[in-house]
């Protein structure tokens, strides 16, 4: 039948893994040929193998190991065998967890029908992985800019070739948990998109420690003015401010506001049944969405004050919603108590 299609296929995709073949025996390394790709990929079911747990990798070591956690290997002309290299292994009887890879929340969502308990509204953001796209791709947050620096198309089309040729030019332009060093390429983005047509020259890619790869920086020549070097900050500043306005827009769209999440969560809670759990795995996405953003909005403005800026007026969003976030109706984990084993 359809439905018993649908749950096979439903098992093969979370249950499965893409798996990379190796001729010798060669763990966590993915490079094996000659032009350092894998000889091959094969997709398998692997009994046992598919009881780990997901542990969230930082896009940071994702992108600096090149780290695959596990793989189908040959040892000495043996038969193939399936290999596990976990991230990390913690104290003796505790869990072993596999990253499924640098997985979104949504991503975790629809593959495995899960999200990071610290989604919760209240408790650290658990996916450094997560992000929020503000933008499309290059040629979309250039043509948004480009209204309020007042450029032609000739200057817009100069600004999208200079994105669009840097080593991470696919990266997503997105808000991402944590610090601001985390969002520093979509800040970087911007920060030259807006630059001054003679600065353009001063564009360049530097490795960023929090974001995990090369981000675009302006960066002024020693010879370089005062005024220039404080027109760099003050572009670095509204890349905050444009930042702060997209993400505030973009909670102003969404369906609901902060405490009609928290209204839908308690009546999707009252009653145990497979669609209630449904929606209460959706408004639990929803509000983890909410808090990314309303936290990166939070950081984007500290650092558009530290650059000399001014907010007049509360966020929309706030407005919106009666001036409720999500720390202002649910309240903090309370802490586990402590174990009286002396």
């Amino acid at each position: 039948t359809e439905e018993d299609l649908l749950w096979a296929l439903a098992l093969i995709n979370s249950r499965s893994f893409v798996a990379a073949t190796q001729d010798d025996y060669k763990p966590f390394s993915l490079k094996t040929s000659e032009d350092g790709q894998p000889d091959e990929f094969v997709r398998l079911l692997c009994p046992l193998a598919d009881l780990f747990n997901h542990e969230a990798e930082p896009p940071t070591l994702a992108l600096a190991t090149e780290v695959n956690y596990w793989g189908l290997s040959n040892a000495k002309g043996k038969e193939d065998f399936f290999l596990l290299s976990p991230l990390r292994y913690d104290e003796p009887g505790g869990e072993i967890k596999l990253p499924y890879g640098a997985e979104t929340n949504l991503e975790l969502l629809v593959a495995y029908g899960f999200l990071p308990k610290s989604v919760d509204p209240g408790s650290v953001h658990a996916n450094p992985a997560d992000y929020i796209e503000l933008f499309g791709d290059i040629e979309h947050l250039v043509e948004s800019v480009a209204g309020i620096a007042g450029y032609d198309d000739d200057q817009i089309e100069r600004r999208i070739e200079l994105l669009s040729g840097m080593e991470a030019a696919g990266a997503p332009l997105a808000a991402r948990p944590g610090s601001l060093g985390a969002s520093a390429f979509l800040l970087g983005c911007l920060e030259v998109a807006l630059a001054d047509d003679r600065m353009l020259e001063w564009a360049t890619e530097e490795v960023d420690i929090e974001c995990g790869h090369a981000v675009p920086r302006l960066v002024a020549p020693k010879n370089a003015s005062v005024e220039d070097q404080d027109r760099i900050l003050e572009l670095r500043g509204a890349a905050s401010r444009i930042s702060m306005e997209v993400t505030d827009q973009v909670l102003c769209d969404m369906p609901t506001t902060v405490r009609e999440d928290v209204e839908q969560m308690e009546e999707a809670l009252a009653e145990e049944t497979p669609r209630n759990r449904k929606m209460a795995m959706a408004i639990q996405y929803r509000m983890g969405v909410k808090k990314l953003l309303i936290d990166f909005y939070t950081v984007a403005a500290l650092e558009w004050e530290r650059l000399g800026g001014q907010t007049t007026e509360p966020p929309k969003f706030m407005v919106m919603n009666g001036g409720d976030t999500l720390d202002d109706i649910i309240p903090e984990p309370e802490p586990e108590p402590k174990s009286s084993a002396s």
